[in-house]
């Protein structure tokens, strides 16, 4: 059974052409809605509900804070990634591995973090994919040697120190 449909046995809304390797989808997975083309990597884990709420009422005896989680089309979440209550993820988003997304996230970003924060525009992020996979021959023997290929030849990004200067 493919992630997509154990998701949707849970009764998360899933749309088409998602690739889905997470199956932490916590005690509301009917709050939860998926759009097209979304991956979501492993162990990302949607949390619909926050029971610390518990520890206070207000004067009708209100204690919990249970909100659904949104996902547009065209999002990759990465793994380990924890979504809150209550988020909505637009269109055209990708989320570094884990990330802790604590609000919603317009369409067309790139974030990462704890908590995620703006990292760079979809479009600057395409941009530079299309420029890292350019070399990168889409002909394969097999998946293994096509990835190693892939692996051996991507450049490599270091961490600049003057960056934050």
């Amino acid at each position: 059974m493919s992630g997509a449909d154990y998701a949707r046995r849970r009764g998360v809304k899933v749309g088409k052409n998602c690739d889905i390797h997470s199956f932490k989808w916590g005690s509301e997975p009917f709050l939860i809605e998926i759009g097209d083309n979304v991956v979501i990597s492993y162990n990302v884990m949607m949390v619909t509900h926050d029971e610390s709420t518990a520890l206070v009422k207000d004067q009708k005896g209100r204690r919990f804070h249970i909100a659904p989680i949104k996902i547009g089309n065209n999002v990759f979440i990465g793994a380990g990634c924890i979504i809150l209550p209550g988020v909505v993820i637009g269109n055209n988003v990708v989320i570094g591995a884990g990330s802790v997304v604590t609000k919603s996230i317009p369409d067309n970003m790139v974030v990462a973090g704890n908590p995620a924060k703006f990292i760079r525009s979809f479009e600057d992020f395409h941009q530079n994919t299309l420029t890292l996979s350019s070399d990168v021959s889409l002909k394969k023997t097999s998946h293994r040697d096509w990835a190693i290929s892939v692996a051996v030849n991507q450049p490599r990004p270091s961490i600049n120190k003057d960056a934050d200067k």
